[in-house]
């Protein structure tokens, strides 16, 4: 895959404690994948490399035309429906199975909630957020 227009830019973002990593490319489309799956591919090499190379554990998200910062946002507003499920019945909320960097996301943006905590449950790609009341 050859991309003779891409431009990277990279930054800190200390909410989620990772590395974000932006490409802009006419190409965004090739460089995403099916369902972002090459996107996926690609985080997954470049934490492994930084984590490697730092010596100690780093998130990485590569991103291309906003494609993770819509899902995200989509997670989110889930997240925002499951609080409000958990606040007004008081039981566990199951979220859909996700990805681990979503799950991460989940589990970083509500990890100070004064009402609720999360935790993650069932196994591959059946792994899931549980939303719950804090005791």
């Amino acid at each position: 895959m050859t991309f003779t227009d891409a431009a990277v830019a990279t930054r800190w973002d200390p909410e989620q404690e990772r590395v974000k990593t932006n490409v802009r490319t006419s190409e965004s489309e090739r460089l995403i994948g099916q369902d972002g799956k090459v996107l996926e591919s690609l985080q997954f090499l470049m934490t492994l490399m930084a984590s490697r190379r730092l010596g100690s554990p780093v998130a990485v998200q590569v991103d291309t035309n906003d494609y993770w910062q819509k899902k995200e946002n989509e997670i989110l507003s889930q997240v925002l429906q499951g609080v409000e499920t958990v606040r007004t019945t008081g039981k566990p909320f199951r979220m859909q199975p996700m990805e681990p960097p979503m799950r991460r996301l989940v589990h970083k943006s509500l990890a100070s909630h004064p009402d609720i905590m999360t935790s993650s449950e069932g196994d591959g790609s059946w792994r899931k957020v549980v939303l719950r009341p804090r005791k």
